[in-house]
């Protein structure tokens, strides 16, 4: 089951971390921020209370009065948002101008002279934070009991505090943003080794190397190690599977011809049924064998290498001509040097050698082989004009003992098809602009795996 992208739980793991230390951050900021507000208005109506404490007396007529007026001009200007009152033994009253015709109405428990802080609604319906303490006054000998209330209004801390988080809000947005960006970075940055093994592995697939190469991070390192040495195993394997095959092959010669000395021996001794008989199960055999044996030498790796085709097309023409009929004929080979196709040397030369040794056999004249590139893939054509084949026995030409006369057990193409199945490529067989035979090898550019098509169609 795909478990998604690798990169998107990375970074989606960095936007969850970098959420929450954002809003844990701003929130406490925010919190610490309003508490030096809050701290800095206390100290300011403690302030103003010790003024108006100071500046407090009684006259000779018993009435408080005070003797200079608070320094802050907001006392003076009316509901400027800054107030103080004074009682004297909860009955005479001071007030600042600011408080116009209001009073500040506080529970009548005594503060004390350490004094509280607490907030208020005014009549008006405005907020206040309110600082009140109680001082006694001394008057010949008797003392009389005073309060003193500074109020000022609570935007005084809630506008600056709203004021903090809305850029508070914007600036931590903006680290964010820069954090995500800085987190997708990083995120490729540390995944970037993945890609490299990714390339690397592509590269064997392509059949440019053979193991993954280059320095890994010592995470990916024991990874590496472990496919190099599953890759070390298969070729091993493949070597070994290819020469028990060989010696398979050696092993079924000897009784073969054996049994082909003995088909002889009955010939001559005038027992043609029996002579008959054992060569052509003898026959049969060799056939079955030398496919088997095709079969078994195939690269059965996922990742063969390149293989330049214009060299085997010129090694494989040039055995040609040295066997029976093959000087007779005209060869043409039309190959560019850059064409290149990523099948195992061994098979590709088995492919070729199948398909031009069935034109040699064939050819009356002429054989014409080509290598070009078209639509995308790699195309090799083999014609011949020879007799070519019967009309409708194109779907025929590659089972097993199919020969367009009694001279052939039909073996060459058959061997031709199973290298085809074994990569993947298309091969189909038809008759020939030469008006002989045509075979007809597709192979996918750099050696891409293509889906087997019908190899049957015929060529016009």
């Amino acid at each position: 089951m795909r478990q998604g992208s690798l990169l998107l739980r990375l970074l989606a793991a960095s936007a969850l971390g970098i959420a929450a230390a954002l809003l844990v951050a701003g929130a406490v900021l925010i919190e610490l921020f309003q508490s030096q507000v809050e701290e800095r208005v206390h100290k300011e109506l403690l302030n103003h209370a010790s003024q108006l404490a100071g500046a407090l007396e009684i006259d000779a007529a018993g009435k408080p009065t005070l003797e200079r007026q608070p320094a802050d001009p907001r006392f003076q200007e009316p509901f400027s948002g800054l107030y103080w009152q004074i009682a004297v033994d909860q009955g005479q009253k001071l007030y600042s101008r600011s408080i116009w015709d209001e009073s500040l109405q506080l529970a009548p428990s005594d503060p004390g002279p350490e004094g509280r802080i607490s907030h208020l609604t005014a009549a008006d319906g405005m907020d206040v934070i309110v600082f009140d303490q109680s001082i006694k006054l001394l008057e010949d000998q008797t003392s009389k009991s005073a309060r003193i209330i500074v109020a000022v209004d609570a935007v005084e801390v809630t506008d600056p505090v709203a004021s903090f988080r809305r850029w508070m809000m914007l600036s931590l947005g903006a680290l964010a943003i820069a954090l995500a960006v800085a987190a997708w970075v990083q995120a490729k940055v540390g995944l970037m080794p993945l890609q490299a093994l990714k390339d690397g592995l592509a590269r064997i697939a392509t059949g440019t190397v053979s193991r993954l190469e280059g320095g890994f991070p010592k995470e990916i390192d024991p990874l590496v190690n472990e496919f190099n040495a599953v890759l070390e195993v298969h070729d091993k394997s493949l070597s070994q599977a290819r020469a028990r095959a060989s010696d398979l092959a050696h092993g079924l010669k000897t009784p073969l011809t054996i049994l082909g000395v003995v088909a002889g021996d009955l010939e001559r001794r005038g027992d043609s049924a029996a002579a008959a008989d054992v060569g052509e199960q003898v026959a049969a055999m060799q056939t079955v064998v030398e496919r088997e044996l095709s079969r078994a030498r195939l690269a059965l790796g996922r990742n063969p290498p390149l293989c330049q085709l214009a060299p085997v097309l010129n090694q494989m023409t040039g055995a040609l001509r040295k066997l029976p009929r093959g000087g007779d004929v005209e060869w043409t080979v039309e190959a560019d040097s850059s064409l290149a196709v990523n099948i195992d040397p061994t098979d590709i030369k088995e492919l070729v050698g199948n398909i031009c040794d069935n034109a040699r056999k064939w050819a009356a004249s002429k054989i014409v082989i080509a290598a070009r590139r078209e639509a995308g893939a790699i195309v090799l054509t083999v014609d011949d004009d020879g007799p070519g084949i019967n009309l409708g026995d194109e779907k025929r030409v590659t089972e097993r003992g199919y020969s367009n006369d009694t001279n052939g057990s039909g073996l060459g193409l058959t061997i031709v098809r199973d290298i085809a199945d074994n990569y993947g490529f298309n091969v189909d067989f038809g008759r020939s602009p030469l008006g002989g035979f045509r075979a007809r090898a597709t192979f996918p550019a750099k050696g891409a795996a293509a889906k087997v098509k019908d190899r049957s169609t015929v060529q016009a």
